[in-house]
């Protein structure tokens, strides 16, 4: 009876349900077909005409640069020339917590507001740092909301707020984050401290992050001062990337908020920019300097349930900027390739990973500098003589490896700045060459040039940072160069 109960209970639900339910009503749009105006039909390939890089000066002295490439996902950014170079020795890790900020509330939306309004149009943001000089945060969405996404940017550059509030919320974050990039990614770690080392106490020797001894300094009026200073209308970038032109330039001059060189907070700073921006930096480098942090990674990380140790190293040669010549950047790529070729490493490295040991190859750029070198991730025995090996593995038949070089210098900087939206729009805020004048350069690259950036490379000593157990390392002027 209860069997045949059952099948008379599901007969009646089958029969009444079905006109019951919310889906019987057909009150909300189902995944075959659009939503408001947004066209979910693939774009015809044909119709779509790639613009070219534009770049324009507005009146108040922004720089607008766009390269509308016919695609739907549109990437909008403001960077400020305002990056870790210009942070005061009394507040290092300033621009890091001055990029946290951009998204910390203004004027006219809070951080809850800011948030919301990406999530109504299914967008993504973030905050970038760009070769210690620029800062600037970005959002991306579907090119007809490229308008709300600029009016949740603008108004953190020409109306921010910062309030002590804010700036509070993020200092237990400051310490996590240096942590977490310490214990997680310990070769990235390494080389922004081989910075500190490389250019000790010089504009490139700012660190990128907050460091502990910098955390109760980098307040609310700290950050408020170097906004007045250093985030004037000339020293900022609006770039576009699936953006038109006129279409940008007529959104930003139709903001609610005007960004003027003439305000109160710009025309009283207290302090003006004292280092130039792409200044002389080569001379900032300190050869053969050596930095140890000793550290238990094992108890520390409480993440090795064998107790293993190991040792971290970061050496690092003088190298070529991104802001000098084109002909000089692409020198620097591809000699970072043929360093990279020296040690057999491949265009995608495993030891790059988290948690592979062995060598790998670097390269940072910055205005008329770079750091150029190797990370080493062994166990404390291996150690040593692999920071050796790297140290020995400058290439010196150039003429061999030149060609593969070329090519992989190419690759690595099309995957890096070209390729994701968000890294490309950086890359045109930042820089003042094309990407087809880069890759151009890349190819005329001769055997001269590489030649010139050995040359710059061994004519100083490395210098040398590492951290975990390094007690048996031997310190940057005593290895056998």
């Amino acid at each position: 009876k209860s069997n045949s109960f059952c099948t008379l209970l599901v007969g009646i639900m089958r029969r009444t349900l079905p006109s019951r339910i919310i889906a019987a009503w057909d009150a909300f749009p189902h995944m075959g077909t659009g939503f408001g105006s947004v066209s979910v039909t693939k774009p015809d390939s044909s119709n779509i005409v790639d613009a070219g890089v534009e770049r324009t000066t507005l009146s108040n002295g922004v720089t607008v640069v766009t390269h509308d490439q016919g695609c739907v996902a549109a990437t909008v950014g403001l960077f400020a020339d305002a990056g870790a170079k210009y942070d005061s020795p009394s507040t290092p890790g300033l621009a890091h917590v001055h990029r946290q900020a951009l998204f910390a509330g203004n004027m006219h939306n809070s951080m809850f507001q800011i948030d919301r309004a990406f999530r109504a149009i299914g967008g993504s943001y973030g905050t970038s740092e760009v070769n210690k000089r620029w800062i600037g945060a970005w959002g991306s969405a579907n090119r007809a909301h490229f308008r709300t996404v600029l009016d949740e940017l603008a108004p953190g550059f020409a109306v921010p707020r910062y309030a002590e509030s804010d700036i509070e919320r993020f200092r237990d974050h400051m310490d996590n984050q240096l942590e977490e990039l310490r214990w997680n990614f310990p070769r990235t770690y390494a080389v922004d401290q081989l910075e500190r080392v490389a250019f000790y106490k010089e504009p490139l020797g700012n660190p990128r992050m907050v460091p502990p001894e910098g955390n109760s300094m980098c307040t609310s009026n700290a950050v408020i001062e170097k906004y007045a200073s250093f985030m004037a209308p000339s020293r900022i970038v609006l770039v576009g990337v699936n953006v038109g032109m006129q279409e940008l330039v007529a959104a930003y001059e139709n903001q609610a908020f005007e960004h003027s060189a003439t305000a109160p907070h710009h025309a009283r700073a207290q302090t003006t920019p004292q280092i130039d921006g792409v200044a002389d930096e080569k001379a900032q480098f300190y050869a053969a300097k050596t930095q140890f942090e000793y550290e238990n990674r094992a108890d520390a990380m409480k993440t090795k349930p064998d107790m293993e140790q190991e040792g971290i190293a970061a050496i690092g040669w003088l190298t070529h900027g991104a802001d000098g010549t084109v002909q000089e950047y692409a020198a620097g790529l591809v000699y970072a390739e043929m360093l990279a070729c020296s040690v057999g490493e491949g265009l995608y490295n495993p030891a790059a990973e988290r948690t592979a040991n062995g060598i790998a190859s670097f390269y940072r750029p910055y205005s008329t500098a770079g750091l150029v070198g190797f990370t080493v991730r062994a166990a404390p025995e291996n150690l040593s003589g692999l920071v050796q090996t790297a140290a020995k593995s400058l290439p010196t038949d150039l003429a061999n490896v030149l060609a593969p070089a070329k090519v992989r210098a190419a690759s690595r900087f099309f995957a890096d700045r070209v390729e994701n939206a968000t890294d490309y729009a950086a890359f045109l805020a930042s820089s003042k060459f094309s990407a087809e004048e880069v890759l151009q350069a890349i190819d005329q690259v001769t055997i001269g040039a590489a030649a010139q950036a050995n040359d710059l490379a061994r004519s100083k000593k490395p210098s040398l940072f590492a951290t975990g157990d390094v007690l048996r390392l031997p310190t940057a002027e005593k290895l056998a160069l």
